[in-house]
């Protein structure tokens, strides 16, 4: 099992990532098919992020598409040498998986909580 941290940065990303995905209409990946769920996208890929599951992008400034990197899963030069390993272990794929959240962890999240997810082959729990 892998835990995986996404906390709010001093822009608060997170946390205006899921207000905005609260407001907007949501999708899931892959199929495009619309939910009423909450939640976000998880993404592996170069790294391991979140980023919002709307139909609109959701952009802080002048970053198109803001995403939030797990802790240690950002590619930067400083985790560069074992960043393939780490995700790696995660999945052999790059994928997109929609996380669920209550309404209570999106309050939380917009009060400027982080989340938690716990990662296995077959199970994701998240906290927030």
């Amino acid at each position: 099992m892998a835990k995986l941290t996404f906390k709010n940065d001093r822009k608060h990303t997170l946390s205006k990532m899921v207000e905005f995905a609260t407001t907007h209409d949501r999708k899931r990946p892959y199929s495009n098919e619309d939910t009423k769920d909450l939640g976000l996208w998880m993404v592996k890929d170069e790294g391991i992020y979140l980023m919002s599951p709307t139909k609109e992008n959701f952009c802080l400034g002048d970053a198109l598409n803001s995403v939030v990197y797990a802790s240690g899963y950002k590619p930067t030069k400083a985790n560069h040498d074992t960043l393939w390993d780490k995700t790696y272990a995660i999945s052999r794929d790059d994928f997109a998986e929609f996380v669920p959240l209550m309404l209570d962890q999106v309050d939380r999240i917009i009060k400027g909580g982080s989340i938690t997810i716990d990662i296995t082959e077959d199970h994701l729990a998240v906290r927030a």
